[in-house]
């Protein structure tokens, strides 16, 4: 039935992964979505708010967000009850190492993902001799669904403005003008709460560089190399190079986010002239 939606979850650890939905055809198998509860709702808040002493009622403090509590149901048939016993023995074995995995969900093929760990005992009941029913407990430390990825990509003014032979020095052809490339960027956050680029600086910037909303500024003032790209976090609030914590390098720390349901623009400004660019990474963030 067409009115219907076609619901899909994906569970990967290690080299492992189980998939379930709500669309199985299969003659020989079949594994079947029959819910996940957490995916909406889940999370609860924390915070404390102590009594006031000279009069009524409680400070008002602002409270946190919880982990996500989940759990993934689902039905599995097979035509042959040893294929069962085998199929038995792998969902026992589910995210068995206490190790984290993702978790993916999808319906009519708007997708989210979050990091999972097992959270309790795998329950799982045989009907019969071609069906099992199971129920993974799982936790996501992080209370947030996140949307693949999208990247815009910055350079700074003036990179890749000016003249260049079309087919080498002096070659039969002739000269092009470059108008340069994009030095600003729109990134817009479709989800309903707060997101946070990550952006990874590449290329030559001798004196280091600028990154700006227009209203928040993070500058790292210190010579960025081809081999040596540069990821500014704006979640983590963090520089790396080559994996390197390098947040102390900063001269300006004024991360910035994307509101929901919103869009800023991002440019990318050198402290001196180069050639380098900066790819800025969203994941559409989702409570």
């Amino acid at each position: 039935m067409d009115d219907i939606s076609r619901r899909r979850a994906e569970l990967r650890w290690g080299d492992q992964v189980l998939t379930l939905s709500t669309v199985e055809d299969d003659r020989e198998e079949e594994h079947h979505l029959t819910d996940l509860e957490g995916w909406y709702g889940g999370v609860g808040v924390y915070g404390t708010q102590p009594q006031r002493e000279l009069g009524h009622g409680l400070f008002p403090r602002k409270a946190l967000r919880t982990g996500r509590t989940l759990t993934l149901k689902g039905s599995l048939w097979f035509r042959e009850e040893s294929w069962r016993d085998l199929a038995d023995r792998y969902v026992s074995g589910i995210l068995q190492d206490g190790d984290f995995g993702t978790l993916t969900y999808s319906v009519d093929g708007f997708e989210l993902s979050t990091r999972v760990r097992l959270d309790g005992e795998v329950k799982h009941t045989t009907k019969g001799y071609e069906w099992i029913d199971f129920e993974v407990p799982l936790m996501a430390p992080d209370p947030f669904l996140y949307a693949p990825p999208v990247t815009a990509q910055v350079s700074p003014p003036g990179a890749g403005v000016g003249f260049s032979w079309a087919n080498g020095v002096f070659p039969g052809g002739g000269v092009e003008w470059h108008e340069g490339r994009n030095t600003t960027t729109r990134i817009v956050n479709e989800g309903n709460a707060d997101a946070y680029p990550t952006v990874t600086v590449r290329g030559s910037w001798p004196n280091g560089f600028r990154l700006t909303d227009g209203r928040h500024a993070v500058e790292y003032p210190h010579a960025v190399y081809d081999q040596s790209p540069v990821t500014v976090n704006m979640r983590t609030g963090s520089v790396t190079v080559r994996g390197a914590d390098q947040t102390h390098r900063l001269t300006k720390r004024q991360w910035f986010k994307v509101p929901p349901r919103g869009a800023i623009t991002v440019r990318a400004e050198q402290f001196a002239p180069s050639t380098g660019w900066a790819d800025i990474t969203l994941h559409s963030t989702y409570i």
